[in-house]
């Protein structure tokens, strides 16, 4: 009786199933019949067309003028005049036909001759005064009447060819292969429905045999219910007794434990008995946050979705995750059966997977703002050389103590500084490479100071004391900068609003022989240096020291915990071969910077730049540089001719020689580098100079390794720099002895 109530649909549900699979199958099968159809019928209707139109070309070509194709050969000629032409001996492969055969019949003749044998497809079509095409298993025939006009003989041309492969298989296909595919089709389908239909009855009666299946049959309860009190120990004594990496507790309605077993007890950090009778909510490993998550109501746990965390006594915490059930009652009201899950492990992972994310969104930043500086850079370059090359002359041709002389001195001023906010610019973005050479730490400091200023607070006084005569230190301009603005910045966060910050220079002979450097100055032992020294009478985090001082630090970890900032700071040190060293003070802890001093040398090269023998050719697109750069090479006595691209300079090189080649490599250093191979091959003992307002690329950097006599100087670039590297270049490529 109880299987009565689905018998009826039983039936069905086994034939729908089937009667659907089947359908599907035929539907698409038809849908294939129907385009197979219709591509074999478009693809005989050009094999058709295709005939046809050689069998009309034989045609026309045996009535024209009474000659013949030269592909026939006259078979026979009647009494009645019908001449019979047909495909010479071996013509059938070459014209990719069969066999072809023409009637030329005499002007007014109506019929073909009796007793005379024509194709009956000739016979057909003459007789029908139309085209006609007949297949004949894989060969088809064409015929076509030609008739020019009223006294001219009639040819009826018949051209038959074997039916492309493909045309034959798309029809067996679709009167072979769709109707046997429906079939295989229907046997492989048949067995799966009917083993789907065994197994459903199968488990039916599986479930039936523990009277699980009797959706309409009254359920009578045969067991007594033990009483709550009585449930609710064995329950507990369950708890107690599980085992297993889930733990399980037992509370009453206020979140009580009344029970728990030993793995809960264990990611509580405890035993089972020092928490029994206490209440989850007031746990000592909870924190403030996961107390307000557990709610008054154990029913209401469930709702929170973020893992809670729990404070170990030894270790890094750990994260559980709490699903709660009713579990009956206890005597004095409603108990909860909670089960704790450890997701220590995943929301490890989730953490890290949330730091690499945030530091590919850092990545990506930099990437986008790379790409928004090297839209401008170039142009910025080349502004900045042009200016500054006026400014060189303008300074040049005028007295000193004349006020144009001062102007022009203002000039060259304002533009050394936008050149180390661009050269700034340039390296924040990751676009060029740092460039160490000698700066005046005196003058450098000078200028930086004089921009903090403008930004610290005017609560906060800045101290500098630069007296003394020191010696020049090799470093980037930007990257020095941008350190000195770091450090101070900090010790303005650190001075909270209100102080002084005090920044002198030192002179270090070797920092190896000095106490307050011995054991700290690692690669500059025994080199003579130069200190960078700033003081804020605040004490600088051990944690942070110790990240500043160590060459293996993570960068992104110190921005993480200490700032930008301080990020940018380690990274320059580094780059500038420097080392950061740290001192007690008074009050606070000393910074100090290291930095190699550089030696001092004789500039013989810019004394010989005055030569006049010297020529050089410029090939550069910007018109205010190309011209700039002449007028400053004529200032110092070369010879300079100019060149808008590198093709041009290289029509000027077929009819001058020069000594040097200065080629600017632009956005793309490809045309360019081009141009100086073929100098090279062409002109070995010219030199080349490339510039550019970007860093050097690779290839061209190999291009400089490889060959002597090649230079690069990157934009902007002072007047003397350009004159010096050219006499050095030149120089390099004569002779010895030669002047």
């Amino acid at each position: 009786m109880k299987r009565s109530s689905l018998t009826g649909r039983d039936p069905v549900r086994f034939v729908f199933p089937f009667t659907v699979a089947l359908a599907a199958v035929a539907v698409i099968l038809a849908a294939a019949a129907v385009q197979v159809g219709a591509d074999l019928e478009k693809a005989t209707a050009e094999t058709e067309q295709l005939l046809s139109g050689r069998a009309t070309a034989l045609a026309r070509a045996a009535v024209a003028g009474g000659r013949h194709p030269a592909v026939l050969d006259t078979l026979s000629l009647d009494s009645s005049g019908m001449i019979v032409l047909s495909l010479e001996a071996g013509q059938q492969a070459g014209s990719g036909l069969e066999s072809a055969v023409v009637y030329v019949l005499p002007p007014g003749t109506g019929s073909f001759p009796g007793g005379t044998r024509v194709d009956p497809v000739a016979m057909d079509a003459f007789m029908a005064g139309t085209s006609l095409s007949r297949r004949e298993g894989d060969i088809l025939s064409s015929a076509v009447i030609e008739c020019p006009g009223a006294g001219s003989p009639v040819a009826v041309a018949v051209a038959s060819a074997r039916i492309p492969l493909s045309q034959i298989a798309l029809d067996r296909f679709r009167r072979e292969s769709i109707p046997g595919l429906f079939i295989l089709s229907l046997a492989l389908v048949t067995p799966v429905i009917f083993l789907l239909y065994i197994s459903f009855f199968t488990r039916r009666r599986e479930l039936d045999s523990f009277e699980l299946y009797a959706p309409h049959a009254p359920v009578e309860s045969q067991s007594v219910r033990p009483e709550p009190q009585e449930a609710f120990r064995i329950l507990a004594g369950a708890v107690k007794s599980s085992r297993g990496t889930a733990g399980m507790i037992l509370m009453d309605g206020s979140a009580v434990m009344k029970a728990l077993n030993e793995s809960a007890a264990n990611l509580f950090d405890g035993r089972p008995e020092d928490f029994m009778g206490q209440s989850m909510r007031t746990l000592p490993c909870f924190g403030p946050a996961e107390r307000a998550a557990l709610r008054p109501d154990p029913g209401e746990w469930s709702t929170r979705s973020l893992p809670l965390k729990v404070d170990q006594a030894t270790g890094p915490p750990r994260y559980l995750r709490i699903s709660v059930t009713p579990a009956g009652a206890e005597p004095g009201g409603p108990a909860w059966l909670a089960i704790l899950t450890d997701v220590t492990e995943a929301e490890n992972l989730k953490k890290e997977k949330e730091r690499l994310m945030e530091r590919e969104m850092a990545v990506n930043s930099y990437a986008i703002l790379a790409a928004m500086v090297r839209g401008f850079s170039r142009d910025l370059s080349n502004l900045l050389s042009s200016i500054i090359g006026a400014a060189s002359l303008g300074e040049a041709v005028h007295d000193p103590g004349n006020p144009d002389r001062q102007r022009y001195e203002a000039i060259l001023n304002a533009t050394e500084r936008a050149s180390a906010i661009s050269e700034e610019l340039f390296h924040s973005a990751g676009l060029t490479e740092s460039r160490a050479v000698p700066l005046d730490p005196v003058r450098e400091l000078e200028e930086t100071t004089e921009a903090l200023r403008s930004v610290l607070p005017r609560s906060i006084s800045l101290e500098v004391n630069l007296k003394g005569v020191l010696p020049s230190v090799i470093a980037d301009r930007s990257l020095f900068r941008q350190t000195i603005y770091n450090m101070a910045l900090r010790s303005s966060g650190a001075l909270q609003g209100s102080g002084r910050i005090k920044l002198w220079v030192e002179d270090v002979p070797d920092p190896s022989s000095d106490p307050r450097f011995a054991g700290q100055c690692r690669n500059l032992c025994g080199i003579h240096c130069v200190s960078i020294c700033i003081s804020d009478g605040t004490l600088l985090p051990v944690g942070l020291q110790r990240s500043l001082s160590t060459s293996e630090s993570d960068p992104y970890e110190i921005e993480k915990l200490y700032g930008a900032g301080m990020a940018a700071v380690q990274q320059a040190v580094r780059v500038m071969k420097g080392v950061l060293v740290f001192s007690p003070d008074q009050r606070g802890t000393v910074i100090r910077m290291l930095l190699p001093a550089a030696q001092r040398m004789a500039d013989a090269l810019a004394q010989a730049a005055s030569r006049s023998d010297i020529s050089v050719l410029i090939a550069e697109s910007e018109i205010i540089v190309r011209e700039t750069a002449a007028r400053i090479l004529q200032h110092f006595g070369f010879r300079a001719v100019e060149a808008s691209s590198g093709e041009e300079a290289l029509a000027v090189l077929d009819h001058e020689s020069f000594d040097l080649l200065i080629l600017d490599l632009g956005t793309f250093a490809g045309p360019s580098l081009d141009v100086a191979m073929v100098c090279s091959e062409r002109w070995p003992s010219m030199a080349v100079l490339f510039t550019s307002g970007y860093e050097i690329p690779a290839d061209v950097s190999s291009f400089l390794k490889s060959r002597p006599g090649a230079g690069f100087l990157r934009k902007p670039y002072p007047p003397e720099s350009m004159s010096s590297e050219i006499t050095r270049l030149v120089a390099s490529m004569r002779p010895s002895g030669q002047p």
